[in-house]
């Protein structure tokens, strides 16, 4: 039996990096920690894209472990494929050194070890059918497990309550704004300009985020007839007018102020869950590390990509959607490039290239 680590996995609760905020939700917060308060051993935090459900799991997390990332147990399901790959994730939440071949009475034995804890499951929607027969035996095993599970409906699982998650209200929302456009080139004090933005955005965090990223290079009110122009758009196409209309829009929106190496990178992140110099070395490529390090930079201070320095970065669920459909529609034109590969004559800093298993 072979036993191997995947390097870059989280052990405890991620941070948010790249100036990622959170802001109110306290009532949420008190919530959650009524109802394990109450004895629940299953809570699944619901709603839809971009309205901050990761965000308020991994506060939610951090306060319950109180202030310690290794204190609760933060498991991603985001690029999981199969029961090995669920496995995998929760070994490397663990600090195991990988299983192979994955065994869940294993993970199980090292929960039982570990003893009561809380367990995060992002993007347990994905893996639903595998996810549920593991949490009850490992339940079954370890009385003090309690586990949140992220989805954007209840997994429909013995014993699940579920809290759902609204947009924020206004004023919290304009705060969001202002918190992470702390560079804006023009005045952010226009409260009436921010609440009309902000309302715009259907006061989705994800959405207000990714638009205030840019206020580096936009005022506030050109940011809001930019959106605008962009709904009024959509509304004229016979789209959708919807909250997740609107967070695809804003996607789009911010996909195509990217940099063309960016949006290689960022597809090769959503193709793989690697970075692309990690891809780069699994695929026999030659990626200038300097360049892809610095594209990651930019898309997680575009708010595209999650993650601070050291750990695994993740890509929100509608951000990934939009990359692959653009990827599809590049493969279909047959314009696909590496425009984030060194030149020939670009060479690896010294000692071996890393492992194709880092990501």
């Amino acid at each position: 039996m072979t036993t191997r680590r995947r390097a870059g996995r989280f052990r405890g609760v991620p941070s948010a990096g790249g100036g990622g905020c959170f802001v109110g939700r306290r009532t949420e917060l008190a919530e959650l920690a009524g109802r394990f308060a109450d004895g629940a051993r299953l809570v699944t935090l619901v709603g839809e894209w971009g309205c901050g459900k990761t965000r308020l799991a991994r506060r939610f997390a951090a306060e319950s472990a109180g202030g310690r990332p290794e204190g609760a147990l933060w498991c991603s399901l985001s690029h999981v494929r199969s029961l090995d790959d669920v496995l995998r994730e929760a070994a490397a939440a663990l600090g195991l050194e990988g299983l192979e071949p994955a065994s869940p009475e294993r993970v199980a034995a090292a929960l039982a070890a570990r003893g009561p804890c809380l367990l995060v499951i992002d993007d347990a929607g994905a893996a639903a059918r595998h996810v549920a027969g593991m949490l009850a035996a490992w339940q079954e095993r370890v009385p003090g497990l309690r586990v949140l599970a992220i989805a954007r409906d209840a997994l429909g699982l013995p014993g699940e309550q579920a809290v759902a998650l609204g947009p924020l209200p206004w004023p919290e929302a304009v705060e969001l704004f202002r918190r992470r456009a702390p560079a804006a080139e023009g005045p952010v004090e226009d409260a009436e300009v921010l609440r009309e933005l902000v309302q715009l955005l259907d006061r989705l965090p994800l959405a207000i985020e990714i638009v205030a990223a840019q206020a580096r290079r936009f005022a506030p009110a050109a940011l809001l007839e930019l959106i605008a122009e962009r709904i009024g758009r959509l509304v004229a196409e016979g789209r959708r007018r919807d909250r997740q209309a609107t967070l695809a829009m804003t996607v789009d929106w911010s996909l195509d102020l990217q940099r063309a190496d960016d949006l290689e990178a960022l597809a090769r992140l959503a193709e793989t869950g690697r970075t692309l110099e990690a891809a780069g070395v699994a695929e026999g490529l030659r990626v200038d590390p300097a360049r892809a390090a610095a594209s990651l930079g930019r898309l997680v201070d575009a708010a595209l990509v999650r993650g601070a320095a050291g750990q695994r970065p993740e890509l929100p669920a509608c951000v990934q959607e939009a990359i692959l459909r653009r990827r599809v529609a590049e493969r279909r034109r047959g314009r696909i490039g590496r425009s984030l590969e060194a030149p020939p004559t670009a060479r690896w800093a010294p000692g071996p290239p890393p492992s194709s298993s880092a990501d």
